[in-house]
């Protein structure tokens, strides 16, 4: 194993939005790596449940333990030193060599149960060995940590062939076993006291735990075999057997597979998108923005329409939704949200028909009327059919970081890419009403709707700079920040953009914006530009869209060129881009996703969340765009 790899990360997930993850040394560096974390417990966050699995091998006198832990001035032990080979697809696989003894160990999640697996296939057995297997059990919130304590229940129990604990009530029963070879579990109760998770040190968390551990299962290994450790939150055995991808996958069908991971089905039946694993949730806007790319594009139009069906009603029922703040209050204010659902919605028309989407406009109609009418104290739809929203606090569009209360990113008054979208949602709505001969809507719009991509250009066009301000206040007052957020306006299908202004502003972009894995989020000449993503979340927080590259930007940049120079040209122009995402997909980071972000600056160092599900998302929509 290349040492340059081992910090590498591998992700699993199921059909619920259940996940395994961790790094290919099998030291956890996050408080998020595990063998399983459950998405839904039925009550409170996520958990992480089965943190890891303590392996030893004892021939004779000789031990051999192949697990890996940091405690913080020292690795112990360290099992990847016998570490010979490592794969991640179609799932994880370590191939261990001891004396003789080949350890080949690959872990499936099941796709429909909180339920994971380890395989251990031992060949080159020469001589009996008896082989300890001791699973530790966090069972706590995803984003926190735990102590020893008396609250724990480590009482083990037994139901058959199987073993199972409650550690805290009211969370889940989980079982366990082992399969293949007889194996005698023996209750211990220990805590694995101060291992150390140094990603989140990194990042200014706290990075020390206790994790416990109820017992032990022991097998006695006489010939070549395969046995394997079963846990979950049911006695289901049905991981189906991973199989060995006979060809490397190509970049398409990696990006497939990479996208099956974000697509949920939640307890209550709605059809959902991960935003990124692995401590992001599904939310309105991500979902909306994803679903193009993660479904339509991938041919799966049974699963587009699901969710949109899912979230129809709740768009029928408010429009506006809100995105988490650390402290809990709702100012993040996802006002594009319901604009990108009418954005999906047009998607999913564009592709299957404009009769296909007949059930989903009356939520269109919903919204645009919610807008007119008002959705919110501090957003108000103008005369001439713009979308304004008070300056202040809050955080309304997609770049919504806030420190110390603050949104980093002050874009109060008229974002550019609100108004776009709005711009594009009144005339696709228009549209559809003339198709249905709608009267009512069409005499309540058609004159907004002019008005509207009238004042667009008035309002956000600077002869000056050659762009398109990134928000405009009243009167003059413009924020000229040059950043991607105008491409929408070029690119979305109801322009109101003409293409002279539109190849000006793309030239700025392409110039400022445009690097070797994505698009800026500020042009470098900008004071407030910084070029680097790290350190605690403060600064991160105030890097997120100050610079940060988001690869996402690429699929909003490709419509954008594409209609102001065609394909051809939008082809040849991020193929370079394309390529290095390839190989960050296959090389870097977490292998086989794309990271939420990457520095400004080079070396355009990968950071966020390891898997996002948009930038996987509109990557796969770019790819399908050109072919």
């Amino acid at each position: 194993m290349r040492k340059e790899s081992a910090n590498l990360e591998w992700l699993l997930a199921n059909d619920n939005g259940s996940f395994a993850m961790g790094c290919v040394d099998r030291v956890p560096r996050r408080k998020y790596h595990s063998l399983l974390t459950v998405r839904e417990p039925g009550y409170g966050d996520p958990l992480n449940v089965l943190t890891e699995i303590e392996e030893t091998i004892s021939m004779g006198q000789r031990n051999y333990q192949l697990h890996a832990f940091n405690y913080g001035s020292q690795i112990y032990p360290q099992g990847y030193q016998f570490l010979s080979d490592f794969s991640h697809s179609p799932a994880p696989k370590w191939t261990y060599r001891l004396e003789m003894l080949n350890v080949v160990r690959v872990v499936e999640i099941d796709k429909q149960h909180d339920n994971v697996r380890v395989i251990y296939t031992f060949s080159g057995v020469t001589e009996p060995f008896m082989f300890k297997m001791c699973p530790l059990v966090a069972c706590r919130p995803i984003h926190l940590l735990t102590k020893e304590n008396p609250f724990l229940d480590g009482s083990v129990k037994h139901e058959q062939e199987w073993v199972y604990v409650e550690p805290y009530h009211p969370l889940p029963r989980f079982y366990m076993n082992v399969s293949g070879k007889p194996a005698v579990f023996t209750a211990s109760g220990k805590w694995n006291r101060g291992i150390c998770y140094s990603e989140e040190h990194t990042r200014g968390y706290p990075a020390i735990e206790d994790i416990f551990s109820p017992g032990e299962f022991t097998a006695e290994i006489r010939s070549d075999c395969t046995i394997a450790f079963h846990f979950g939150t049911n006695k289901d055995r049905g991981v189906p057997d991973a199989e060995e991808d006979v060809h490397p996958l190509s970049f398409r069908d990696a990006l497939g597979r990479a996208a099956s991971k974000f697509l949920i089905t939640r307890k209550n039946g709605l059809k959902s998108v991960i935003a990124g694993y692995p401590w992001f949730e599904d939310w309105v806007r991500d979902t909306m923005i994803s679903m193009p790319g993660l479904c339509l594009s991938n041919g799966d139009v049974t699963g587009a329409r699901a969710i949109l069906e899912s979230f129809t009603p709740l768009f029928m029922k408010s429009v506006i939704h809100y995105a988490p703040t650390m402290d809990g209050h709702h100012r993040n204010v996802m006002l594009d949200a319901p604009l990108h659902y009418i954005r999906a919605v047009q998607a999913f028309s564009d592709h299957s028909g404009k009769n296909s989407v007949k059930q989903f406009m009356p939520a269109v109609y919903s919204i645009l009327e919610a807008f007119k009418t008002g959705v919110d104290s501090r957003i108000r739809m103008t005369p001439d059919g713009g979308i304004f929203t008070d300056p202040g606090n809050s955080a309304m569009t997609w770049m919504d970081a806030l420190v110390d209360g603050k949104s980093v990113t002050q874009r109060g008054g008229y974002p550019v890419e609100i108004n776009a979208l709005f711009y594009n949602a009144m005339q696709f709505a228009l549209d559809w009403a003339r198709s249905q001969k709608h009267t009512g809507f069409i005499d309540g719009w058609k004159d907004i709707a002019a008005l509207s991509g009238e004042a667009f250009i008035k309002r956000f066009w600077s002869e000056e700079r050659g762009y398109f301000a990134d928000c405009a206040g009243n009167g003059e007052n413009k924020d000229l920040s040059l950043r991607p957020n105008q491409l929408w306006a070029i690119a979305i299908p109801f322009s109101p953009v003409p293409i002279k202004q539109a190849q000006r502003a793309l030239e700025s972009i392409r110039q400022h914006l445009l690097t070797p894995v994505g698009l800026r989020t500020l042009s470098p000449k900008d004071p407030k530009y910084i070029g680097y993503y790290r350190g605690n979340q403060r600064e991160r927080d105030l890097a997120y869209h100050q610079g940060a590259v988001w690869p996402w930007l690429i699929g909003i940049y490709a419509d954008a060129v594409a209609r102001v120079h065609g394909i051809k040209r939008a082809r040849e122009e991020l193929k370079p881009v394309l390529n290095n995402l390839e190989n960050h997909l296959f090389n870097d980071a977490c292998l086989g996703q794309i990271s939420e972000v990457f520095g400004g600056d080079e070396p355009h160092a990968p950071g966020g969340t390891p898997a996002q599900a948009w930038s996987v998302a509109e990557v796969t929509r770019v790819m399908e765009m050109f072919e």
